[in-house]
Formats: structure tokens, sequence, C-alpha cells
């Protein structure tokens, strides 16, 4: 996959521009703690969006919102987030490079490590 470093300035926009293209997308969402190895947070649901709170008490946060009925709605957040990268690629084919996608945030806060990963159509979980 290919890595690139989104700056800090273009966070919001770039967030989004991903909540448009990816909005229900099935994802998963990891969190790696030094303390605690990787957690599966959250297992193949719906993408609604991503955003980075500007105001108030969570101003700087970045906020991941999953799920699309009431049972299985998840809000994740990221406190004081440090790096943003974006990954892409993986496959030979054009539409593998173009779907294989995911997001890794660092975090000053615990857990220092959160991956957003979208899934292919065909692999479900």
């Amino acid at each position: 996959m290919a890595t690139h470093d989104i700056a800090r300035e273009t966070w919001a926009d770039f967030f989004d521009d991903l909540s448009r293209r990816r909005q229900g997308s099935p994802v998963t969402v990891e969190t790696v703690a030094p303390e605690s190895g990787t957690e599966r947070e959250v297992d193949a649901l719906p993408f609604a969006g991503i955003s980075l709170d500007t105001k108030g008490s969570g101003a700087g946060a970045i906020v991941i919102i999953l799920g699309t009925e009431t049972d299985d709605h998840v809000t994740h957040t990221i406190t004081n987030p440090t790096r943003v990268y974006h990954k892409t690629g993986g496959g030979v084919m054009s539409i593998e490079v173009e779907q294989a996608e995911a997001l890794e945030i660092t975090s000053s806060d615990e857990p220092p490590i959160t991956y957003l990963r979208f899934h292919l159509p065909e692999e479900g979980g």
C-alpha cells in the first residue's frame, strides 16, 4: 500500500471527501496500545463518516461514525490526534487499487494508534 501523510491543515477537507466517497462501505476499527496490543473495536460496520471536531471542549478530536441502524450505531473518538496517514492500493487490478484503503491515526493519548480499514465488497469481515 502507498502511504500518504495528510497535512493537519487539510484534515477537515480530506475527511469530508473520504466520508462522501466511502459512505456505506464496511469498515473495521482497530486500536493498538503498547500494554494491551491490538484490539478490534468495530468489525465490518457501514461507514457513516469521519470529521474533525472544530468547536467546544472536543476541538481537535477526530470523530468516526459507523453503523446505519439504531442498534449498530457506533461513534469512535480520537482525542489529541497527531498524524493521519492515508494508505491506498494493494491490488493489481485498477478496481482493487481504488478500493483498498485504510487510515492510520496516531494520538498523544491512549490508544496511540487507531486503524480504520475499508473492506473490499467481497471481504465482508
